[in-house]
């Protein structure tokens, strides 16, 4: 049994990735799961965009691109985000 991406070290994820255990749709549910839980009482971020981060995985996942280092990534407000509330 795999444990929950959001456990395993960046290296532990690429090579789930490289053997075809782990989907970038897995990765990112698994994530989005601990941010919408622990969001309400951390206030760690302001927009949460789960539909947008789920439509790159399957993306990703489609193209077969396998990267070699799934970086976990949480972009601060100093990036512009079309439409998104800031």
């Amino acid at each position: 049994m795999i444990k929950s991406p959001n456990l395993m070290s960046l290296a532990e994820q690429a090579k789930l990735f490289r053997e075809g255990k782990l989907t970038a749709v897995n990765n990112v549910k698994s994530h989005l799961e601990i941010i919408n839980n622990l969001n309400p009482q951390l206030n760690s971020f302001i927009t949460v965009d789960s539909k947008g981060a789920l439509e790159q995985a399957k993306d990703l996942d489609k193209s077969m691109v396998i990267p070699s280092s799934p970086a976990r990534y949480s972009p601060y407000d100093i990036f512009a985000s079309n439409g998104m509330r800031l």
